[in-house]
Parts: structure tokens; sequence; C-alpha cells
């Protein structure tokens, strides 16, 4: 009898030592359970993520190639830092990429001296002192053949979010190209003309061959 306290005694702490454990660390599993978000993963943009995504994106000009590639989003922002202009390479230091839905988000380090004198941005953020974080959230297409875009949604400095109707100013200094008209909020990048489509979805990136 003696004995058979002791294993219900020892059962009992053992469940509970589970239950504490497991309510110790419910954010980790919590969210899973829920069906909550997953966490967000940064990929840092570099020299390796272009040269992948160059040699995929040559692979869909032969005629026997494939109809589609699957990138990652460090390998679209790579493409987009390196062939929106050096202005905007050298203004976000230290680029990473992430998805969000079907929009991606850039994130770097700019100097907010740059912006100083520009009209209403300007007072915004060249007031800022230091390096400041910048992320740039957008969604992805093709404008015509040729032309890539990243159509801006959000644009966040520091701690500070950028109106909407600051966000050509914003663009234009950083890419150094003057925009105009209705499609003034984007970072615009080449692509090959034979591209005629790319989706974001589950984390990664599609480019898509133009059909006959």
């Amino acid at each position: 009898m003696i004995s058979g306290c002791l294993r219900g005694i020892g059962c009992t702490v053992g469940i509970l030592l589970v239950s504490l454990g497991a309510w110790m660390t419910r954010d980790a599993w919590l969210p899973v359970v829920r069906g909550g978000d997953a966490p967000v993963v940064w990929q840092r943009v570099d020299t390796a993520s272009l040269a992948t995504v160059e040699a995929q994106v040559r692979s869909l000009s032969r005629d026997k190639g494939p109809v589609f590639v699957t990138v990652s989003a460090a390998e679209l922002g790579a493409l987009l830092l390196n062939q929106a202009g050096s202005t905007f390479a050298n203004q976000v230091q230290n680029a990473e990429v992430t998805t969000d839905g079907d929009a991606i988000v850039v994130r770097g380090r700019v100097d907010p001296s740059a912006f100083r004198g520009l009209d209403g941005i300007g007072g915004i953020i060249g007031k800022l002192s230091g390096p400041q974080r910048i992320a740039i959230k957008g969604v992805p297409s093709v404008r015509s053949a040729g032309a890539g875009i990243l159509r801006v949604d959000q644009v966040k400095v520091g701690e500070v979010i950028i109106p909407k109707a600051l966000y050509p100013t914003l663009v234009e200094r950083l890419t150094g190209q003057s925009q105009a008209g209705a499609d003034a909020s984007f970072l615009p990048f080449p692509l090959p003309r034979y591209i005629g489509d790319v989706r974001v979805s589950a984390g990664r990136v599609t480019l898509y061959k133009t059909t006959p």
C-alpha cells in the first residue's frame, strides 16, 4: 500500500512539473496551437543573394527552361537594392528583408541628415539624431516589360510612421530618381523582359516567365 501511495505521489509531482514546464514555455508553443502568426524571420541581403537570384532568373530565358522560379525574400531584395539605383543601395545600410502576406519588407539603417531640407519630410526625419532604422513595406509586381516595382504601402523611420503623402519625396531621395503621377510611390527595379509576374506567398517569392 505504501509503495502504491509513493507511486501516486510521484506521478502527481511529475504531472505538476510537466505542467509547470509547459506554462513557462507557452510563448513558444501556444501560437502554434492557436494557429497564430509564425515568428518573423529576417534575411540579410548580400552579394551571394544577388548571384543566386540572377542565375535563377537567367534560367527562365531558355526555351526549354522552367516557366517560373521560386526565390527567397533576400534574393528579391538583392535585385531591388542592387538595381533600384546605387543611391538606394548606398543609403540603406545593412539591409534585411522579410515577407508579410503578399508583401515584402525591406529594413536597414539610414542617416537622417540625408533628408534635411526636403519639403515636409525634412521636418519629420531631419531632426532625428544618429543612424535610424528604416522599414519599407510594399507589394512587388511587374509594371511593364522589363520594369519591376515595389509599390510602397508603409514606411517607418525610427519610431516615426511616415505619412503616405510624403512617400514620393522619400522614394525620390532614396533612389535619386524623380517620380510623378499616380504611380509616384514605388521603388523601381529592372527585370528581364521575359519575366511577366512576381508573386509573394508563404514566405517565398515566385517569378513567372511571360507566356507567348
